[in-house]
């Protein structure tokens, strides 16, 4: 049985690898990659959702909750916003000021697609999964209290189930709403009931249903993907909470693990395609961007959340 800081490891390079997957996929939009791609946002919600119930359980300072996401947060999104903004304005975008800037550039695009709003804001592009993240901060003290016990947390899984199927059926977007809205409730349910899965029937049951799923592809047959997706999902979501993920695996790499965040954010403005260069080289050059700059802008924002800290130490030593 893996330690929660082994866990929480696991999460962490696994969430390097399909960040840079979500790239390659939005890069290559419209390729088979979306299936893994839907996979990492399941994952990435999971996550958010295992070990924020993980770690808030029980009674906690709601203010305090809140106020330990917006430092965590805020930096980033201050120094990722302040880097598109200079990119915008030595591309000549338009709309920099526009209304729709302040719901995009802080990850709340997510609202306006939801109400029929086209944002024409050159910020927030492609940025609905991190308003669900709000979202979900947003309503879990109410989830943490109805998931005080095993039996509520059951029927809260079951419940979302059913409302995430129903919205899949009737008011499915373009991409994986539903399934990521899950994803947070599953990483939820998980850090709450005691369910140890065995890592080899894990991997038998991936292999198989990955199997069955490409082959009724093959065959014209679709109307069952989402089902299978997030089987799948499911599967690589638990098999990071038992199987150790080898520490080396990402070797220079790991640097990076920090980056997720700003890799998410910047993406689609980073990618360059050039006929001249090619399509290998030009994902290749495009991804050694996103990483160098997502390095850069992490160093940053990590300076501003330094900055913050001592001024709060100072004021209250002043008191």
């Amino acid at each position: 049985m893996l330690s929660q800081q082994q866990i929480s490891e696991n999460f962490s390079v696994a969430k390097l690898v399909l960040i840079l997957l979500v790239a390659t996929g939005h890069y290559f939009d419209g390729s088979i990659l979306w299936v893994p791609v839907s996979i990492a946002l399941f994952v990435f919600a999971f996550s958010s959702g295992y070990f924020t119930a993980y770690r808030y359980r029980g009674t906690f300072k709601i203010s305090s909750f809140f106020l330990g996401k917006a430092r965590r947060l805020l930096p980033s999104l201050i120094a990722i916003n302040g880097f598109l903004l200079l990119l915008f304005i030595w591309e000549g975008r338009e709309n920099i000021a526009h209304t729709h800037t302040f719901f995009s550039a802080f990850g709340l695009v997510g609202f306006l697609d939801w109400f029929g709003v086209k944002n024409v804001s050159p910020f927030g592009n492609g940025l609905w999964f991190f308003t669900v993240l709000l979202v979900f901060y947003g309503v879990y003290p109410f989830l943490n209290f109805i998931c005080s016990t095993k039996n509520r947390t059951i029927f809260f899984i079951i419940t979302l189930g059913v409302f995430c199927l129903l919205g899949q059926i009737y008011a499915s977007p373009p991409y994986m709403l539903w399934l990521t809205v899950f994803g947070f409730g599953f990483g939820v349910f998980l850090s709450r009931v005691n369910w140890i899965p065995c890592v080899s029937k894990i991997i038998y049951l991936f292999v198989f249903l990955s199997g069955l799923f490409l082959g009724l592809n093959f065959f014209g047959f679709k109307l069952a993907n989402v089902f299978f997706i997030t089987i799948l999902s499911i599967l690589v979501a638990s098999l990071l909470l038992v199987a150790r993920v080898p520490s080396g695996l990402l070797g220079p790499l790991n640097c990076w693990l920090p980056c997720v965040l700003e890799i998410y954010f910047l993406h689609t403005y980073l990618f360059v395609r050039s006929p001249v260069l090619g399509v290998v080289t030009s994902y290749v050059f495009s991804i050694i961007n996103i990483l160098f700059l997502a390095y850069l802008i992490n160093k940053f924002s990590n300076l501003i959340a330094q900055v913050v800290a001592k001024s709060r130490v100072a004021e209250g030593g002043c008191k």
